[in-house]
């Protein structure tokens, strides 16, 4: 007849080691997803402007458009 301590420790050393492997799958596979988020953190900032900077520019574009419209209108009054 079987002890019951020993199945019990042969089962509960299954279910450790079946816990201790999963625990260790999420683990890498979470880490993996960090590698993963950074390097398209990365990639979003070399393909993708900034608000502020997109601004930035928009407004220099605009100052040199009121800077030509101006020069025009002095143009057409001369």
């Amino acid at each position: 007849m079987i002890d019951y301590q020993i199945l019990f420790n042969a089962s509960a050393a299954i279910a450790f080691t079946l816990a201790g492997w999963i625990i260790r799958s999420v683990f890498d596979a979470v880490e993996k997803l960090k590698v993963d988020i950074l390097e398209l953190e990365r990639q979003m900032h070399s393909k993708y402007v900034q608000k502020d900077d997109y601004r930035e520019d928009v407004k220099e574009i605009k100052d040199m458009l009121a800077a030509i419209f101006k020069r025009l209108e002095q143009k057409q009054d001369k």
